[in-house]
């Protein structure tokens, strides 16, 4: 299990471009065309038919495809580029504000060391206190406890506490701590679909909705059809510019005057992530791995936060507010379209029918910021016959997805 807060990613890192392999964690062979690399989490290479292919990097034995692909190439592994392991951009609140389990450790307690590596073995978010700095620390601790000297190390997991090492009890209080913080998420996010329609949000099969925006090349519009239950197109307009792209399943492609062309895995992961609107609603599904990390801050205004991972099994987070409602939801972009993550901060809503509908939020990826303001939100309970056109795969496709 991974760190909640914590990811390891990996620089670009292109492989010798002839011959190259992948091994897969449970010692699949996977023969690439060209080079592959590996990216926020993620290792992204074209296969032998030429089509753009996504792997979780913990489903990839990365030194064993460097020595396949030197083996297979008749080249010695010095010559294959190295691995650079880096540090993933932090989803979600601070790990100080979020962590439920705190390590009250010595620099002198061999069974100390032994707890925090087991901790991180675990692939849990925690905080470490060391009471050999002294000053405000050791007051601190000295507060939560009479015991100021003896049964280190001290470890608050949850509402419990143990005092000393024992390795099995432990895993047994992360487990149960576990449990407690996947019902806590599952409780949240019922909760945020009943504040934003309950029972009327199942009868919704499409969702239009269109926004003006703007962004750092200046204003544009957007319109994205959703259409229950993995289907999606997107049309934007930027100065005399006109894109449509669409998405059905794990099939993708663009309309262009010599016909369709098909999209890549991370163009097709992009119109997705344009579903803004739908996304409030469908956070339990479109996420999982769902825990409650407690309660943080979101421009001052508190709320309580759920981290996630996405369908690859990287890190997202989402907060909610005292209305239940999501105020903000931060994840990685599409595999191969970078590292920074994006957080959306939903700003205004508006309630048709009995359902809120997110009205304004403000994207931003790094320095980038993007706001989008919906002029039109138009909802349908049933599959209208012109809606349902628009996903239906352009014969070339259909012939050779």
């Amino acid at each position: 299990m991974k760190p909640s807060n914590i990811f390891l990613g990996l620089l670009l890192v292109a492989m010798p471009a002839a011959g190259d392999w992948l091994v897969t964690a449970d010692g699949r062979l996977v023969e690439t065309q060209g080079s592959w690399k590996v990216s926020a989490g993620v290792v992204i290479y074209t296969d032998t038919e030429g089509k753009e292919q996504v792997l979780p990097l913990d489903e990839v034995d990365i030194e064993g495809s460097r020595e396949t692909t030197a083996l297979r190439n008749k080249t010695d592994i010095a010559d294959v580029a190295p691995v650079e392991i880096e540090a993933l951009p932090q989803i979600g609140a601070p790990l100080e504000e979020t962590a439920r389990i705190m390590i009250w450790v010595d620099s002198l307690c061999p069974p100390c060391n032994e707890a925090v590596a087991l901790l991180r073995e675990l692939g849990v978010p925690f905080t470490t206190k060391d009471l050999s700095q002294g000053g405000n620390i050791l007051r601190e601790y000295r507060k939560r406890t009479k015991r100021s000297t003896g049964g280190m190390p001290r470890i608050e997991v949850g509402e419990r506490t143990l005092y000393g090492y024992d390795p099995r009890a432990v895993r047994r209080a992360v487990d149960e701590l576990d449990q407690v913080q996947k019902t806590e998420a599952e409780e949240l996010l019922a909760a945020s679909r009943q504040a934003l329609g309950g029972d009327a949000l199942e009868g919704i099969t499409s969702l239009t909705a269109r926004a003006d925006c703007r962004g750092p090349n200046g204003p544009f519009t957007t319109e994205v059809i959703s259409l229950k239950p993995d289907s999606a197109l997107m049309r934007q307009v930027s100065g005399g510019s006109r894109s449509e792209m669409v998405v059905v399943g794990d099939l993708g492609w663009q309309t262009t005057d010599g016909g369709a062309v098909a999209l890549s895995r991370a163009m097709r992961g992009m119109v997705r992530g344009h579903e803004f609107h739908f996304l409030t609603f469908d956070l339990g599904q479109r996420f999982k791995d769902h825990r409650a990390t407690g309660t943080t801050e979101h421009y001052g205004t508190p709320c309580r936060e759920i981290l996630m991972k996405d369908e690859l099994g990287r890190p997202a987070a989402a907060c909610f507010g005292s209305d239940d409602r999501p105020l903000y939801l931060e994840h990685l972009p599409p595999a191969g379209m970078g590292n920074e993550p994006i957080r959306v901060h939903f700003q205004g809503w508006q309630t048709l029918d009995g359902v809120t509908y997110v009205d304004t939020f403000v994207l931003r990826q790094g320095a980038q910021e993007f706001s989008y303001d919906y002029t039109e939100i138009l909802p349908s309970v049933i599959y209208n016959e012109g809606v349902a056109t628009l996903f239906e795969p352009p014969a070339e496709l259909r012939e050779n997805p």
